[in-house]
């Protein structure tokens, strides 16, 4: 998902992609997906965590996407969920850089107000071996959503809660 550059093996041909460009080995023209395609997706991702000199990604625009990845990696099924949180690290050390935050077992400290607002959307199970905090999303082996982000109208802006420490 983070690489930057991504060689694909098809039945008849290669395809080759990078931020910058996507080539198949049968052709000169540039091989393109349609506009929903998890392919689209993956690189507005790689665009967010690898942007261009002199292009930075604003803040909230990588926690918008941290959280949806975690709406899409939280209902996978993992082989082994003990790797439900190792298994976003990489992301995690990315998104970490890019907001300059301080990551807290799948949540941002700057935005722990909205982080802790998740949800599962869907049947959970408790792990039987100790995984994450409870308050934490990860905790849970269960797809889960956010109740808030950047694109979710508010019928308020202040928050009935302080956090004290982390």
């Amino acid at each position: 998902m983070i690489s930057r550059r991504v060689l694909h093996y098809g039945i008849d041909e290669l395809f080759w992609e990078c931020l910058t460009s996507s080539k198949r080995e049968s052709s000169t023209v540039e091989y393109t997906h349609s506009e929903k395609s998890t392919e689209t997706q993956d690189e507005e991702f790689k665009r967010l965590l690898f942007p261009p000199r002199g292009h930075p990604v604003s803040r909230q625009d990588s926690l918008d996407k941290w959280y949806q990845i975690v709406r899409q990696y939280s209902g996978l099924k993992l082989t082994c969920q003990g790797d439900k949180l190792p298994g976003l690290s990489g992301i995690a050390s990315r998104v970490e850089e890019l907001t300059n935050d301080s990551y807290l077992a799948g949540l941002w400290k700057a935005d722990l107000h909205n982080g802790l607002l998740w949800f599962s959307d869907g049947p959970a199970e408790i792990p039987k071996d100790y995984r994450a905090p409870s308050w934490s999303w990860a905790c849970l082996d269960s797809s889960v959503d956010q109740l808030f982000d950047s694109t979710t109208e508010r019928t308020h802006s202040t928050y009935d809660a302080d956090i004290i420490e982390t």
